[in-house]
């Protein structure tokens, strides 16, 4: 459906708060749009959402989930540009929103200048978007965090437990999260227990409770997570540093059958992660096997943050997202140069390395803009050095066997970091994926011992 002059610069404005949508009428008005407000959720959602160029959405609504309304327009009219209006504790549902295909989000109390320049400046690019058929939410462009999707999907439509398994910062405890946040356990508590942290008294007590002392001669009794949490979600991180013993009482409290004394304090979904396949401690009877096929129903893999390189992008905005919603600040933006360097850093400390250095960035940020000259010294001189191993040519007789060769042996010095792999042959990244593809090696294991 194409926008007709009449209903280009209406603007839906979805808020329950008098005062607020007063505010935004006025200044709706004064930037030459004819404000619509609707003050339920009802009566939003009655509404020819066609007619609009765009809606401005409250996610709390006192009649029902703003995020559903907007779910709802991306899914009926695609080519209508939302926004949404948040506040200060929303950063996980700003993030799922801007996901989901809103177009930039503000946070109460809220700057109308900036607000409108960037509506003003989204409809043009929103309108050639349109035509060229090219809207559509965003998704993961690797095939490594697309399988992690997929096993997040999968983990958050039963209720079994879960294990995830990554290095140190893969964003175990984020993913854990997400997964809860997709389940039926959504509204429930979530809670975590940081096992490698502490000694298997203080554990024990974390996870079971029990009598905790205040003073001399003075106990009171402590609540265990797995009691309080009750109905929700228990994450524990490092779930191969729980002593044995602590596993079997575990194992007990996720096997207790409802409707016994106990099930008042078992109502829980456990999801547990580890730095590493759990192979090793169980050959040396430091993980119980009973433990570990409750937990290998639903395992999900965590790749290395320089091995899905090309979702770096995607990793920083929803990361920036969450930043500048906690600190109250507007976004900045990124020019090319600064999201090349921060892509071709191989990050060995990962989603929690690249959420500190975007922490960083944010607070020297002044002009709203983020370039390569803002970010630290190590992530600028980053990138691979070009020296790299010779390439044996002798027996290649065909051209398209050299160049096979030769994209290995880029992308084996690069440790599969096809943008730098790039760089290396002198092509541009298109090329590198179509090489990928015309030689088959999507799946090619990439060396990373070369002399």
């Amino acid at each position: 459906m194409t926008a007709s002059s009449s209903t280009r610069n209406q603007l839906l404005i979805v808020d329950d708060d008098l005062i607020t949508t007063e505010l935004l009428s006025h200044f709706a008005i004064q930037n030459d749009f004819k404000p619509v407000v609707s003050s339920t959720f009802r009566e939003a959602a009655a509404l020819d959402w066609g007619n609009f160029a765009a809606m401005l959405i409250d996610l709390e609504l006192s009649d029902g989930d703003g995020f559903e309304l907007l779910c709802r327009a991306r899914k009926q009219y695609p080519q209508l540009a939302c926004f949404i209006v948040t506040s200060r504790d929303q950063a996980e549902s700003a993030v799922s929103a801007l996901k989901t295909g809103a177009v930039d989000y503000f946070t109460k109390p809220f700057e109308h200048a900036q607000m409108f320049a960037s509506i003003r400046a989204a409809l043009p690019r929103l309108e050639k978007a349109r035509r060229a058929g090219s809207l559509s939410p965003c998704e993961w462009k690797s095939a490594g965090m697309a399988t992690v999707e997929e096993g997040l999907r999968t983990a958050a439509r039963n209720d079994l437990p879960v294990l995830l398994v990554g290095e140190a910062g893969s964003g175990r405890r984020v993913f854990a999260q997400q997964i809860h946040s997709r389940s039926d356990r959504a509204k429930l508590p979530f809670a975590t227990v940081y096992a490698a942290d502490l000694d298997e008294t203080a554990l024990e007590l974390e996870l079971f409770g029990g009598e905790s002392r205040q003073s001399p001669g003075t106990y009171v009794r402590r609540r265990g997570k797995i009691e309080s949490v009750h109905g929700g979600t228990l994450f524990i991180q490092d779930i191969d540093q729980v002593p044995i013993t602590l596993q079997g009482r575990l194992i007990d409290a996720l096997e207790r059958v409802s409707g016994t004394a106990d099930a008042r304090i078992s109502d829980f979904r456990l999801i547990a992660s580890s730095c590493a396949k759990l192979d090793d401690p169980i050959k040396r009877k430091q993980f119980r096997d009973d433990l570990f096929y409750l937990l290998s129903t639903n395992t999900v893999h965590l790749p290395k943050l320089s091995d899905v390189a090309e979702d770096i992008p995607i990793w920083c905005d929803r990361i920036l997202t969450e930043i500048c919603l906690k600190q109250r600040v507007r976004r900045p933006r990124f020019t090319k140069g600064a999201l090349e360097a921060l892509v071709d850093y191989p990050w060995p400390g990962n989603l929690d390395q690249l959420r500190q250095t975007l922490e960083q960035v944010v607070v020297g940020s002044e002009a709203g803009l983020i370039g390569r000259e803002d970010l630290p010294d190590e992530v600028q001189d980053g990138a691979v050095s070009q020296d790299g191993a010779a390439v044996d040519l002798a027996g290649v007789a065909r051209i398209d066997d050299l160049e096979k060769l030769s994209l290995v042996s880029a992308l084996d010095a690069c440790s599969g970091n096809r943008r730098r792999a790039a760089k290396r042959l002198g092509v541009s990244l298109r090329t590198i994926y179509n090489m990928i593809d015309r030689h088959s090696l999507r799946h090619h294991p990439v060396r990373t011992n070369l002399p």
